[in-house]
């Protein structure tokens, strides 16, 4: 019985052993019943950041929606000198508003007429007069349903977290105003009730559709995890604080850029001594519900059962069945003996 404990302890170290070496990756299934909640505090924190930027921008929309529509239809009904000044009194008029609320994350307001040109952008107020319904989706939304449109969007210049307003004056629709959030907003939102790290992934392709030209590529960097993956260059102090985060990634066994690639919702665990993270890839929709790409999610030091955990667990569970199988095999003695 002796010999029979001493190999299965045996086993058992030499299993931990193993584990506790290079391999930073466990399975899923060795993750503690808290990591479904985990996943669901992700999603849960990304809608509340949502509807918190949302409701900024429908503060400052419905404050100003009745200047807004005057100055778009005096701006229809004026000859082309006139509409120079009135523009010029938009920019004058909102310019104050829109850099005190850049504060709050806010990045771009813009002004859109009916037939999608653009009129103002507040960011780059020297640059108007583009048609903008080609390429986004969400003016094309506003125009035709005359409703307010939210989410994720690619655009000319940038990608963010947009909120697109109807225009009206008198009940006839003139254009639309749009405010557009950063993910830092985002970021900042999400992580006040998490406690992660967050980077948001950007499928390059769909990024370099929008772009006004190939020149505004220059704001952002290929994902060190993906190469078809983008990420904007603000960022990159985020990033290159888990660079070994990174490489660990691209020695990994499982192969996390192809699982990037069906941009569905997955998690990889990386240990690195006693401590376990998590990484949590929820998926980004756009607008018009298109996955366009990640926000990657770390938690740190996560409530995982550590390898001691299971050595021990696995030497009690041996213990038990080497003790039953002791009664068994001596139950079974004494009555061979007993009948001899």
């Amino acid at each position: 019985a002796g010999v029979i404990i001493f190999l299965s302890c045996y086993s058992c170290c030499s299993h931990f052993n193993h584990n506790s070496g290079n391999e930073f990756f466990q399975p899923i299934s060795s993750l503690p019943d808290s990591v479904p909640q985990i996943r669901y505090n992700q999603n849960l924190s990304y809608q509340f950041a949502l509807k918190k930027t949302g409701l900024l921008a429908d503060i400052l929309y419905r404050q100003y929606e009745e200047v807004i529509g005057k100055m778009l239809n005096d701006y229809n009904r004026a000859s082309p000198d006139e509409k120079f000044k009135i523009r010029e009194k938009m920019l004058d008029t909102f310019m104050p508003v829109y850099e005190n609320i850049q504060e709050r994350g806010l990045r771009r307001l813009q002004f859109h007429l009916v037939d999608g040109t653009n009129l103002i952008r507040f960011h780059k107020p020297q640059m108007f007069g583009d048609p903008m319904l080609p390429f986004r989706k969400s003016l094309q939304m506003v125009n035709e349903t005359q409703k307010f449109v939210s989410g994720f969007e690619e655009g000319r210049f940038w990608t963010g977290f947009r909120y697109v307003y109807p225009v009206f004056f008198n009940g006839q629709h003139l254009g639309t105003v749009e405010m557009g959030f950063d993910f830092d907003a985002i970021k900042r939102e999400m992580a006040t009730y998490t406690g992660t790290y967050l980077v948001m992934f950007l499928k390059k392709d769909i990024v370099q559709k929008k772009l006004f030209n190939k020149d505004e590529i220059k704001n952002y960097r290929v994902c060190n995890i993906n190469d078809n993956f983008i990420v904007e260059k603000n960022y990159r102090p985020l990033i290159k604080r888990h660079t070994k985060l990174c490489e660990c990634f691209s020695s990994n066994p499982i192969d996390v850029r192809q699982k990037m690639d069906t941009l569905t919702e997955f998690n990889e665990v990386i240990r690195n001594n006693n401590t376990f993270s998590l990484i949590h890839f929820l998926p980004i929709r756009n607008i018009a519900n298109d996955k366009v790409g990640y926000i990657a999610a770390v938690i740190e030091n996560i409530a995982a059962p550590s390898l001691t955990y299971f050595f021990y667990a696995k030497i009690v569970i041996g213990a038990v069945c080497l003790i039953l199988l002791m009664l068994y095999w001596n139950n079974r003695i004494n009555k061979l003996n007993q009948k001899s």
